[in-house]
């Protein structure tokens, strides 16, 4: 009970001890009632119908507001029936990790999940035994400490195996929200060769949106690993938005922006938005890459294209967006987000659109609206 409710309740008590029999009885034989009766039934059987005994909350749809409810809503809830996981704002990871691990796997009917934050190479969280046990062998040794019966610390890094076949199996799944933080080469390698690839088996996921904050040193291998990641998820041609952000663009090999370029175009005509957001090597050419990789894979398909703070100082990126644009004849809207260079506004960024549209002979010669924030 709130604090607020707890205090009128006492309150309403210190005044019926101190009120006369008669205006108790009164009252009493008011509560008593048939109206009342009819009302008291209602509430609970509304109570027993969402909170069956033994099953937890009925919620379908639960947006905790603090890192503690979240744990609670995972924890709590009663799985079969919850349909989204919409926390209000990204919490620490290892305020609620452990119960995600324990409980992801029994959410069948799950569709809609994030914003989520994990940090991978954060401390140790504390996991029961049975709850690890869904790992597997996964769950090395070496990561693990016991600490008493029935208990274990475990590396975040050790749970992406665990993870990542979890929203695999989630088979409802349409939606999926995710930063992924990540600061040393090993954790980066688990994060490309066992996370990343397990996501590309969300065979029902329409949008995506993946922040992928790593050092320098990590960028090629997470984008080999985001590579195949998105050469998976074209298999299932259901992708319609894809949200990238942070990413080192440029640390990717030709090899790897190939694969960028081919699974894009594999993934066919649902494919129809993309955001390309904050690259960590705007200034070297990110912008340059994704346009070349993605963009022009998708050049048949995209409606949409925002790009945020994804040029350099002088522009750089911007001259290969403009031709790859060009290419999509199907595109609506495009968006930038963020400080443009001098001399470049709304009515250049028209006007060098316009230019690219014609020097590729673009066959469905649209004029998409530009927006510039």
């Amino acid at each position: 009970m709130p604090a607020t409710d707890a205090g009128m309740a006492h309150s309403f008590v210190s005044f019926l001890g101190k009120t006369d029999a008669g205006l108790r009885g009164n009252m009493a034989a008011s509560l008593g009632a048939v109206e009342m009766q009819r009302i008291a039934q209602s509430c609970r059987c509304a109570r027993h119908s969402v909170l069956p005994p033994g099953m937890g909350l009925c919620c379908p749809h639960v947006c905790p507001s603090k890192a503690s409810a979240m744990s609670a809503a995972l924890l709590k809830c009663d799985a079969k029936h919850l349909l989204s996981l919409r926390p209000t704002q990204e919490f620490e990871s290892a305020a609620y990790l452990a119960d995600l691990v324990e409980r992801l796997p029994l959410f069948s009917s799950l569709c809609d999940v994030g914003p989520l934050f994990i940090d991978i190479t954060g401390g140790p969280v504390l996991l029961q035994r049975h709850a690890t046990s869904h790992a597997g062998e996964d769950i090395e040794a070496a990561s693990t400490q016991s600490i008493e019966s029935g208990w274990q610390f475990a590396t975040p890094q050790s749970l992406l195996p665990s993870l990542g076949a979890s929203f695999a199996g989630c088979l409802t799944l349409a939606k999926l929200s995710l930063s992924l933080q990540c600061m040393d080469d090993e954790a980066a390698q688990a994060l490309s060769d066992v996370f990343l690839p397990a996501l590309g088996g969300c065979c029902k996921l329409r949008s995506l949106l993946l922040d992928l904050d790593t050092p320098l040193s990590c960028g090629a291998a997470v984008a080999d690993g985001l590579a195949t990641m998105l050469e998976r998820l074209s298999a299932w041609h259901q992708l319609e938005q894809l949200d990238l952000g942070y990413l080192w663009w440029t640390e990717a090999s030709d090899d790897t922006a190939q694969r960028f370029h081919e699974a894009s175009h594999a993934f066919g005509c649902n494919f129809r938005h993309l955001v390309i957001r904050c690259p960590q090597d705007q200034e070297l050419g990110a912008l340059e890459v994704a346009s070349d990789s993605l963009i022009l894979g998708a050049a048949t398909s995209l409606v949409e294209v925002v790009v945020q703070d994804a040029w350099g100082q002088d522009g750089t990126g911007l001259s290969s967006l403009f031709e790859a644009l060009g290419l999509c004849g199907e595109l609506r809207r495009v968006e930038f987000q963020g400080q443009l260079p001098d001399g470049l506004d709304k009515s250049s960024i028209q006007s060098s659109l316009h230019s690219a549209r014609l020097n590729k002979s673009v066959a469905a010669l649209t004029h998409p609206e530009v927006i510039v924030n």
